[in-house]
Protein backbone atom coordinates (compact mmCIF):
# COMPACT_ATOMS: atom_id res chain seq x y z
CA UNK A 1 0.00 0.00 0.00
CA UNK A 2 1.74 3.60 -0.89
CA UNK A 3 2.21 5.35 1.85
CA UNK A 4 0.38 8.93 0.75
CA UNK A 5 -2.89 7.11 0.19
CA UNK A 6 -2.94 5.97 3.60
CA UNK A 7 -2.98 9.08 6.71
CA UNK A 8 -2.69 5.97 9.62
CA UNK A 9 0.28 3.99 8.31
CA UNK A 10 3.06 4.26 10.67
CA UNK A 11 5.85 6.74 9.60
CA UNK A 12 9.55 5.27 10.07
CA UNK A 13 10.85 7.10 12.73
CA UNK A 14 14.72 6.98 11.18
CA UNK A 15 12.90 9.04 8.23
CA UNK A 16 11.68 11.81 10.72
CA UNK A 17 12.30 15.63 9.70
CA UNK A 18 13.25 18.75 11.98
CA UNK A 19 13.78 21.87 12.51
CA UNK A 20 15.55 24.64 14.23
CA UNK A 21 14.30 25.46 18.02
CA UNK A 22 11.09 28.08 18.34
CA UNK A 23 10.10 30.45 20.71
CA UNK A 24 6.80 29.76 22.47
CA UNK A 25 5.31 29.87 25.88
CA UNK A 26 5.25 26.28 26.87
CA UNK A 27 8.72 25.68 25.02
CA UNK A 28 12.61 25.25 26.11
CA UNK A 29 15.82 24.86 24.08
CA UNK A 30 17.26 21.80 25.49
CA UNK A 31 20.60 21.14 25.63
CA UNK A 32 21.93 17.40 26.79
CA UNK A 33 22.74 16.69 30.19
CA UNK A 34 26.39 16.27 31.27
CA UNK A 35 27.72 13.06 31.32
CA UNK A 36 27.96 13.56 35.06
CA UNK A 37 24.45 14.51 35.46
CA UNK A 38 22.98 11.27 33.42
CA UNK A 39 21.67 8.12 34.67
CA UNK A 40 22.55 4.95 33.38
CA UNK A 41 19.25 2.93 31.91
CA UNK A 42 19.35 -0.45 33.81
CA UNK A 43 20.63 -3.31 31.11
CA UNK A 44 21.52 -0.78 28.55
CA UNK A 45 24.18 -2.25 26.28
CA UNK A 46 26.61 -0.48 24.43
CA UNK A 47 27.24 2.06 27.17
CA UNK A 48 31.05 1.99 26.31
CA UNK A 49 30.45 2.29 22.84
CA UNK A 50 28.01 5.06 22.56
CA UNK A 51 25.89 4.68 19.39
CA UNK A 52 26.21 8.54 18.35
CA UNK A 53 28.93 10.79 17.99
CA UNK A 54 27.44 13.04 20.68
CA UNK A 55 27.30 9.95 22.99
CA UNK A 56 23.64 8.33 23.89
CA UNK A 57 24.95 8.76 27.24
CA UNK A 58 24.81 12.36 27.58
CA UNK A 59 21.28 12.57 26.31
CA UNK A 60 19.93 10.16 28.71
CA UNK A 61 17.01 11.84 31.59
CA UNK A 62 17.50 10.63 35.05
CA UNK A 63 14.87 8.80 36.02
CA UNK A 64 12.38 7.35 39.08
CA UNK A 65 13.27 5.01 41.33
CA UNK A 66 11.54 1.69 41.61
CA UNK A 67 8.59 3.27 43.96
CA UNK A 68 7.84 6.04 41.38
CA UNK A 69 3.71 5.71 40.60
CA UNK A 70 3.29 5.65 36.79
CA UNK A 71 1.31 8.58 35.60
CA UNK A 72 -1.84 8.34 33.47
CA UNK A 73 -2.23 6.34 31.15
CA UNK A 74 0.65 3.86 32.20
CA UNK A 75 -1.04 3.87 35.61
CA UNK A 76 -3.88 5.45 37.02
CA UNK A 77 -2.99 8.59 38.78
CA UNK A 78 -3.41 11.66 36.91
CA UNK A 79 -5.96 9.82 34.62
CA UNK A 80 -9.32 12.12 33.72
CA UNK A 81 -12.20 12.52 36.36
CA UNK A 82 -14.65 14.19 33.78
CA UNK A 83 -17.29 11.76 32.01
CA UNK A 84 -15.94 13.35 28.43
CA UNK A 85 -14.25 11.00 26.26
CA UNK A 86 -13.19 11.30 22.54
CA UNK A 87 -14.99 9.41 20.36
CA UNK A 88 -13.54 9.75 17.06
CA UNK A 89 -11.14 11.85 14.68
CA UNK A 90 -12.04 12.78 11.47
CA UNK A 91 -9.59 14.00 8.35
CA UNK A 92 -11.01 16.04 5.79
CA UNK A 93 -14.57 15.37 6.49
CA UNK A 94 -13.85 11.75 7.28
CA UNK A 95 -13.63 9.46 9.73
CA UNK A 96 -9.83 7.97 10.27
CA UNK A 97 -10.03 6.77 14.29
CA UNK A 98 -12.63 5.75 16.37
CA UNK A 99 -12.89 5.27 20.14
CA UNK A 100 -15.04 2.82 22.45
CA UNK A 101 -14.85 2.68 26.23
CA UNK A 102 -15.78 0.19 28.47
CA UNK A 103 -18.70 0.20 31.51
CA UNK A 104 -15.27 2.30 33.97
CA UNK A 105 -14.98 4.70 31.03
CA UNK A 106 -11.15 3.29 30.36
CA UNK A 107 -10.38 2.88 26.41
CA UNK A 108 -11.50 -0.48 25.44
CA UNK A 109 -11.19 -0.77 21.42
CA UNK A 110 -9.73 1.73 19.05
CA UNK A 111 -10.38 1.74 15.12
CA UNK A 112 -8.59 2.93 12.44
CA UNK A 113 -9.71 4.03 9.02
CA UNK A 114 -8.26 4.74 5.82
CA UNK A 115 -8.08 8.37 4.53
CA UNK A 116 -11.28 7.41 2.37
CA UNK A 117 -13.16 6.52 5.76
CA UNK A 118 -14.52 3.14 4.76
CA UNK A 119 -12.45 0.32 5.28
CA UNK A 120 -10.41 -0.23 8.00
CA UNK A 121 -7.11 -0.38 8.65
CA UNK A 122 -6.15 -1.49 12.16
CA UNK A 123 -8.45 -2.21 14.85
CA UNK A 124 -7.09 -2.11 18.70
CA UNK A 125 -8.41 -4.15 21.86
CA UNK A 126 -7.22 -2.87 25.74
CA UNK A 127 -6.84 -5.21 28.13
CA UNK A 128 -6.22 -4.57 32.26
CA UNK A 129 -5.12 -6.01 35.43
CA UNK A 130 -6.91 -3.89 37.64
CA UNK A 131 -5.61 -0.66 36.90
CA UNK A 132 -2.60 -1.43 34.53
CA UNK A 133 -3.20 -1.89 31.38
CA UNK A 134 -1.13 -5.36 30.08
CA UNK A 135 -1.76 -6.43 26.97
CA UNK A 136 -2.68 -4.71 23.41
CA UNK A 137 -3.87 -6.37 21.05
CA UNK A 138 -4.14 -5.76 17.40
CA UNK A 139 -5.88 -6.86 14.24
CA UNK A 140 -4.71 -5.32 10.56
CA UNK A 141 -6.78 -5.10 7.16
CA UNK A 142 -5.63 -8.56 5.48
CA UNK A 143 -4.86 -6.65 1.99
CA UNK A 144 -2.10 -3.87 3.96
CA UNK A 145 0.93 -5.29 3.17
CA UNK A 146 0.27 -5.19 -0.56
CA UNK A 147 -2.27 -3.16 -2.01
CA UNK A 148 -1.80 -0.12 -3.55
CA UNK A 149 -4.94 2.69 -3.01
CA UNK A 150 -7.76 1.58 -0.81
CA UNK A 151 -8.35 -2.41 0.06
CA UNK A 152 -11.74 -4.21 -1.21
CA UNK A 153 -12.80 -5.14 2.17
CA UNK A 154 -12.67 -4.53 6.15
CA UNK A 155 -11.54 -8.13 6.68
CA UNK A 156 -8.80 -8.21 9.16
CA UNK A 157 -6.05 -10.55 10.49
CA UNK A 158 -4.29 -10.85 13.99
CA UNK A 159 -1.51 -8.41 13.68
CA UNK A 160 0.53 -7.89 16.85
CA UNK A 161 0.36 -8.51 21.18
CA UNK A 162 1.64 -5.86 22.93
CA UNK A 163 2.00 -6.55 26.60
CA UNK A 164 3.66 -4.10 29.37
CA UNK A 165 5.20 -5.46 32.29
CA UNK A 166 5.77 -2.82 35.40
CA UNK A 167 9.20 -3.91 36.70
CA UNK A 168 10.36 -3.14 40.62
CA UNK A 169 14.09 -2.81 40.30
CA UNK A 170 16.10 0.16 40.82
CA UNK A 171 14.49 2.56 38.90
CA UNK A 172 11.17 3.04 37.61
CA UNK A 173 10.92 1.22 34.27
CA UNK A 174 8.29 -1.08 32.10
CA UNK A 175 9.05 -3.72 30.25
CA UNK A 176 6.89 -3.36 26.77
CA UNK A 177 6.91 -7.16 24.48
CA UNK A 178 5.40 -6.87 21.41
CA UNK A 179 4.92 -10.33 19.23
CA UNK A 180 3.97 -9.29 15.51
CA UNK A 181 2.31 -11.47 13.15
CA UNK A 182 1.32 -9.78 10.87
CA UNK A 183 2.39 -6.33 9.97
CA UNK A 184 1.68 -3.80 6.92
CA UNK A 185 4.83 -3.39 4.62
CA UNK A 186 6.47 -0.76 6.52
CA UNK A 187 7.26 -3.59 9.41
CA UNK A 188 8.76 -6.54 9.60
CA UNK A 189 7.43 -9.18 11.62
CA UNK A 190 9.47 -10.71 14.50
CA UNK A 191 9.59 -10.22 18.22
CA UNK A 192 10.73 -6.39 19.89
CA UNK A 193 11.61 -5.68 23.26
CA UNK A 194 11.49 -2.41 24.49
CA UNK A 195 12.25 -0.65 28.03
CA UNK A 196 10.03 2.20 28.93
CA UNK A 197 11.74 4.35 31.95
CA UNK A 198 9.47 6.90 33.98
CA UNK A 199 10.73 10.44 35.55
CA UNK A 200 11.06 10.95 39.02
CA UNK A 201 7.37 12.65 38.49
CA UNK A 202 6.03 8.98 37.02
CA UNK A 203 5.88 10.69 33.35
CA UNK A 204 7.49 8.31 30.60
CA UNK A 205 10.92 9.96 29.80
CA UNK A 206 12.85 7.44 27.95
CA UNK A 207 11.50 4.52 25.21
CA UNK A 208 14.67 1.82 24.45
CA UNK A 209 14.78 -1.33 21.84
CA UNK A 210 17.67 -3.99 22.12
CA UNK A 211 18.33 -6.38 19.20
CA UNK A 212 18.16 -10.15 19.73
CA UNK A 213 21.57 -10.16 21.29
CA UNK A 214 20.29 -7.66 24.17
CA UNK A 215 22.15 -4.70 22.63
CA UNK A 216 20.47 -1.22 22.62
CA UNK A 217 19.36 -0.50 18.77
CA UNK A 218 16.97 3.00 19.03
CA UNK A 219 16.02 5.08 21.70
CA UNK A 220 13.52 7.96 22.19
CA UNK A 221 13.74 10.37 25.05
CA UNK A 222 11.08 12.80 26.06
CA UNK A 223 11.78 16.11 27.74
CA UNK A 224 8.61 17.82 29.07
CA UNK A 225 7.77 21.30 30.71
CA UNK A 226 6.36 22.01 34.37
CA UNK A 227 2.96 20.97 33.29
CA UNK A 228 3.77 17.92 31.87
CA UNK A 229 3.64 18.94 27.63
CA UNK A 230 6.91 17.24 25.60
CA UNK A 231 8.43 20.33 24.70
CA UNK A 232 11.65 18.10 23.31
CA UNK A 233 12.00 14.46 21.53
CA UNK A 234 15.13 12.56 20.43
CA UNK A 235 15.23 9.67 18.29
CA UNK A 236 18.46 7.39 17.72
CA UNK A 237 19.56 4.17 16.12
CA UNK A 238 22.32 2.44 15.80
CA UNK A 239 22.22 3.23 12.29
CA UNK A 240 24.03 6.51 13.66
CA UNK A 241 20.98 8.30 12.76
CA UNK A 242 19.19 11.05 15.07
CA UNK A 243 16.25 13.49 14.71
CA UNK A 244 15.26 16.00 17.42
CA UNK A 245 12.08 17.55 17.89
CA UNK A 246 10.88 21.01 19.50
CA UNK A 247 7.22 21.75 20.18
CA UNK A 248 4.57 24.95 21.88
CA UNK A 249 1.14 24.29 23.43
CA UNK A 250 -1.52 26.52 23.58
CA UNK A 251 -3.25 26.18 27.01
CA UNK A 252 -6.51 23.92 26.53
CA UNK A 253 -7.14 20.68 26.98
CA UNK A 254 -5.76 17.82 24.89
CA UNK A 255 -8.65 15.90 23.89
CA UNK A 256 -6.57 12.70 22.97
CA UNK A 257 -5.37 12.63 26.73
CA UNK A 258 -8.93 11.50 27.68
CA UNK A 259 -8.69 8.53 25.73
CA UNK A 260 -5.75 6.73 27.96
CA UNK A 261 -3.46 5.02 24.70
CA UNK A 262 -1.20 3.58 24.99
CA UNK A 263 -0.24 3.42 21.15
CA UNK A 264 0.90 5.90 18.85
CA UNK A 265 -1.12 8.72 17.28
CA UNK A 266 0.42 7.90 13.89
CA UNK A 267 -2.29 10.41 12.57
CA UNK A 268 0.14 11.86 10.20
CA UNK A 269 0.10 15.51 10.26
CA UNK A 270 -0.59 15.06 14.06
CA UNK A 271 2.50 12.67 13.89
CA UNK A 272 4.48 13.15 17.33
CA UNK A 273 1.64 14.09 19.32
CA UNK A 274 1.30 12.58 22.67
CA UNK A 275 -1.48 11.24 24.54
CA UNK A 276 -0.07 12.26 27.87
CA UNK A 277 0.32 15.92 27.16
CA UNK A 278 -1.99 17.80 28.99
CA UNK A 279 -2.25 20.79 26.00
CA UNK A 280 -2.53 21.05 22.39
CA UNK A 281 0.19 21.24 20.20
CA UNK A 282 0.86 24.36 18.38
CA UNK A 283 4.43 24.56 16.44
CA UNK A 284 6.52 21.15 15.72
CA UNK A 285 9.65 21.85 14.19
CA UNK A 286 12.20 18.99 13.30
CA UNK A 287 16.13 18.69 12.29
CA UNK A 288 17.54 15.30 11.53
CA UNK A 289 21.27 13.96 10.93
CA UNK A 290 20.95 13.98 7.54
CA UNK A 291 19.81 17.55 7.18
CA UNK A 292 16.44 17.62 7.01
CA UNK A 293 14.05 19.76 8.32
CA UNK A 294 10.55 20.46 8.89
CA UNK A 295 8.24 23.13 11.02
CA UNK A 296 4.16 22.24 11.43
CA UNK A 297 1.88 24.68 12.67
CA UNK A 298 -1.30 24.04 14.12
CA UNK A 299 -4.96 26.35 14.72
CA UNK A 300 -7.74 25.48 16.78
CA UNK A 301 -10.86 26.68 17.16
CA UNK A 302 -12.43 25.38 20.89
CA UNK A 303 -15.50 24.27 22.17
CA UNK A 304 -16.83 26.21 25.06
CA UNK A 305 -14.71 23.84 27.86
CA UNK A 306 -11.57 24.71 26.00
CA UNK A 307 -11.23 21.28 24.24
CA UNK A 308 -10.68 21.84 20.27
CA UNK A 309 -13.86 20.88 17.97
CA UNK A 310 -11.58 21.59 14.85
CA UNK A 311 -8.05 21.53 13.70
CA UNK A 312 -6.06 23.40 10.43
CA UNK A 313 -2.86 21.93 9.96
CA UNK A 314 -0.04 24.16 7.97
CA UNK A 315 3.70 22.69 7.15
CA UNK A 316 5.75 24.72 6.30
CA UNK A 317 3.54 27.16 5.79
CA UNK A 318 1.37 24.97 3.13
CA UNK A 319 -2.36 24.31 4.42
CA UNK A 320 -2.16 20.13 4.56
CA UNK A 321 -5.78 19.27 6.16
CA UNK A 322 -8.12 19.88 8.61
CA UNK A 323 -8.98 17.50 11.49
CA UNK A 324 -11.94 17.52 13.72
CA UNK A 325 -12.82 16.29 16.93
CA UNK A 326 -16.19 14.27 18.13
CA UNK A 327 -16.75 13.53 21.89
CA UNK A 328 -19.65 11.52 23.66
CA UNK A 329 -21.18 14.87 24.71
Amino acid sequence: MKKNLCLLLPIGWLSLLGCNPMNGSDQQVISPVSLQGATAFVASANDADPLLPDSINAYRPRFGDATTVRLFPYGVTGQPTTPLRLMKVSYNGRVVRAYQYNEQSRLAERTDFYTNGTQVYKKYAYNYDGNDVIRVTSQINKEAAYVEGFPKSSDLLPSAIATYAPKTDSIAWTQKTTVAELLDNYQKAGNVQARLGFSPKGELAWEEKVDEQGKLSQYTLFRRSEVGNVVFRRTGSSFKRWANFHFAYDDKPNPFALTGDLQSIDLGDLNGTETSNKNNVLTQSSVNSEGGRDQWRYEYEYRPDGYPSRLTTYRNDRLTSTIEFGYNQ
